[in-house]
């Protein structure tokens, strides 16, 4: 396939593709729809590239180079910015001066000392640097944001940067006295690819792009299902399911859990004195008190309305009972504040410890839902010990 076929097919492919991320863009998280619009730019400039290598023959040698090598320059630094700004890294334009540098190179090397092979070298550093830069933003990625469309990405870059470098080497032995205006090297396998690899970054890259936003939709969706959203702790379903795993874990290992049922004493009638919003933000706070008292091995978790659960691995009765009172000081001594001031709070806290005779995790809560029960009865703004239940023979 000839130059001039390549880049055409390559840039309706690449328009298509910007055409499908502009259709999908509503779709995308708005979280990510910067970084959409910037990976859409990126693929139009190198289409607008490669739709001017296309025409060639009708222009004059000089400005298809000082059109083209620009526009994958900007193409290419604009995927970078778009995975910088998808992963909420910092603006950095000081990443961004190898690209500068090189498109200065392109202009120096062609008109002020002109110079075929510095001034490929020159365009290919820079793209060199903005490809390197994409794989190593991907690559370094939180892991719990790595998924294969993110490493095909990656891969799909740090090849072709391979390719770039190799390419330079091959440059780097050329004929020093070809024309500096001349737009392609002379022909080799290597640098047949070119046209290729300036299709495929922008297509196959779209599709990978297009994916880790709905990988990162479906995460966010899958976070939503287990997070309270009032109070931003794991929901009811999270700490049953945690719950049951750290029960069986206990009980095949012989070893020490157990649960705190916590419940804010008269929290109907705050509801009732100063509305819901106000016992919404009250259940805020304890919430964040609880999430941020938590220590290793300790999950705090809301049951629903104003109950929450505290799961302590590897605790025994004794200490469950201490780090429930740790809790039961705190929230006591941190009241809420409201705009008519200081509202007091205090919690009614049942424990219970694992027990041989227990059945399952439900079984365990039920025994601190009892404790619990008797610490209200009590008088509230305690904490009871569920007794051990007698083991059937």
């Amino acid at each position: 396939m000839d130059h001039q076929t390549a880049f055409i097919i390559g840039a309706i492919l690449m328009i298509a593709n910007g055409g499908v991320l502009g259709l999908v863009h509503r779709e995308i998280l708005p979280q990510l729809q910067a970084s959409a619009v910037t990976w859409r730019r990126g693929t139009l400039l190198n289409a607008c590239a490669c739709v001017i290598f296309a025409v060639a023959p009708w222009l004059t040698p000089k400005s298809v180079i000082l059109l083209t090598n620009p526009l994958l320059i900007l193409g290419t630094m604009a995927y970078w910015q778009s995975l910088r700004q998808f992963h909420h890294r910092p603006e950095q334009p000081a990443l961004f001066a190898p690209g500068i540098l090189a498109m200065l190179g392109v202009i120096i090397f062609l008109t002020v000392a002109p110079s075929f092979k510095l001034r490929l070298i020159s365009i290919d550093l820079g793209l060199f640097a903005n490809l390197v830069g994409c794989a190593h933003t991907l690559l370094t990625a939180p892991r719990r944001s790595r998924s294969l469309s993110r490493l095909v990405l990656a891969y799909l870059f740090a090849g072709s940067a391979a390719y770039i470098l190799l390419r330079v080497a091959l440059v780097a032995t050329l004929d020093a006295h070809l024309p500096a205006d001349q737009i392609f090297p002379p022909a080799n396998p290597v640098h047949e690819l070119a046209p290729i690899l300036v299709s495929v970054i922008p297509v196959v890259g779209t599709t990978a792009f297009l994916l880790m936003c709905a990988e990162r939709l479906k995460r966010r969706w899958k976070v939503a299902a287990s997070i309270d959203y009032l109070t931003g702790l794991p929901n009811r379903r999270t700490l049953h399911y945690r719950g049951a795993v750290a029960f069986e874990r206990a009980m095949a290992g012989d070893a020490e859990f157990a649960v705190a049922l916590i419940d804010i004493d008269h929290f109907k009638s705050i509801n009732d004195r100063f509305g819901h919003d106000v016992g919404d933000q009250a259940l805020r706070h304890i919430g964040h008190l609880l999430a941020g008292a938590c220590r290793d091995g300790e999950m705090a978790a809301r049951q629903g309305g104003e109950e929450f659960v505290l799961l302590l691995d590897g605790a025994d009765a004794e200490q469950a009972q201490i780090a429930a009172e740790r809790l039961r000081r705190m929230v006591e001594a941190s009241p809420y504040d409201d705009d008519t001031g200081p509202l007091a709070l205090t919690v009614s806290i049942g424990v219970a410890a694992i027990s041989a005779a227990d059945s399952g995790f439900e079984h365990l809560l039920s025994r601190a839902d009892q404790a619990l029960y008797r610490a209200k009865a009590e008088g509230r703004n305690r904490i009871v010990l569920a007794a051990s239940p007698a083991v059937s023979l």
